[in-house]
């Protein structure tokens, strides 16, 4: 799930002006901001950074030019940019919980979450009873592996707002990635009360049943997923993927091509679409899908065995031999049958 982010939009100019700047001045300040605000509810970005470059040029003291400057280069797509302008706010006022907020929402989008995450408890010290910061946090700590960590921030964010759907769907992930799928599910469809199109959701209760062994429960749940946001495209692995176990090869090759479509960068999906050319036959199709996926993450050891076993097929047994020992030293392991079998 996306973070939320706080609307910025709105904020008030303050009451009281500082002293050396003239009225003149200072009301062309005013016309900028509320010029610049405009604009970036109708997302012209561009335009809006011209005014508040001229707003903050008259007073640079003033820290609402500059949040709101970096929420139009966040949306300009100029992340460093953003946060160069949050920390200039933060400079200005260091309690300043709105720069400290967005500031932290383009670290986590950059994936710096350790950085997110200390913004982010600056503003829980400032706001201790928002949701929305103990939901991030929750979202941040997620990132980072906290488990413990993010369930305490979920379950917060409930306590101070029992409608807050995008906790309970969280949550659920984390008690999935605990395997405590009955404690998942119950948060999965709390969150489905709420909001009954939430594709993500679906998807990940036919993950559940996937892991139990439900496979036409999990069917149901894909399906449902894809009729919400056909393009989504962790539901069409993964129902490739039930596809494959299922040996129902062409639909599955056909989901995890579409998967792949909509995110070209999905490792999952290319070793799946792997192992369909795998089980095939189609050895050099494999090769290519499992090395793909090796490309873009190097770490998951279940992709360099079907490299090697596909390798073996194409008679390359120096390649071959290389995968089964890099996919043994992910595990740990000092042997495995294919290796004995095949790099003695």
């Amino acid at each position: 799930m996306k973070l939320s982010t706080l609307s910025t939009l709105s904020i008030l100019l303050l009451s009281v002006l500082v002293l050396t700047v003239s009225c003149q001045e200072d009301d062309k300040k005013r016309s900028f901001f509320i010029r610049s605000k405009r604009l970036l509810e109708k997302e012209k970005y561009r335009e809006a950074i011209d005014l508040l470059n001229e707003a903050v040029r008259i007073d640079s003291t003033f820290k609402e030019g500059f949040l709101n400057r970096g929420n139009a280069y966040f949306g300009y797509a100029e992340p460093e940019m953003a946060v160069a302008d949050f920390t200039k706010a933060i400079s200005i006022d260091s309690n300043y919980a709105e720069a400290y907020y967005n500031r932290s929402n383009v670290l986590y989008e950059q994936g710096k979450y350790k950085e997110a995450l200390s913004d982010l408890n600056k503003v829980t010290e400032l706001y201790p009873d928002s949701a929305y910061v103990f939901s991030n946090r929750g979202s941040v700590q997620m990132m980072l592996k906290n488990e413990a960590e993010a369930l305490a921030d979920f379950n917060r964010t409930i306590e101070l707002d029992v409608n807050f759907k995008d906790a309970y769907a969280n949550k659920g992930v984390v008690l999935f990635n605990q395997e405590k799928y009955e404690e998942a599910k119950q948060n999965f469809n709390k969150a489905l009360e709420f909001d009954n199109q939430l594709f993500e959701v679906y998807n990940n209760l036919g993950m559940i049943d996937l892991a139990q062994g439900k496979t036409d429960k999990a069917l149901e749940k894909f399906n449902q997923s894809l009729k919400i946001k056909p393009s989504f495209s962790y539901a069409l692995n993964n129902r490739g993927y039930l596809y494959l176990q299922q040996k129902k090869l062409k639909k599955a090759e056909k989901d995890l091509r579409q998967s792949l479509f909509y995110n070209s960068e999905n490792p999952q999906a290319h070793r799946n679409l792997g192992l369909c050319f795998l089980e095939a036959s189609d050895w050099e199709n494999a090769i290519l899908g499992l090395e793909k996926a090796i490309e873009i993450n190097p770490d998951i050891s279940e992709t360099y065995y079907p490299l090697g076993k596909a390798l073996l097929q194409m008679e390359d047994k120096q390649k071959a031999c290389k995968a089964f020992e890099k996919a043994m030293e992910i595990d740990g392991l000092e042997s495995i049958p294919e290796s004995k079998l095949a790099c003695r």
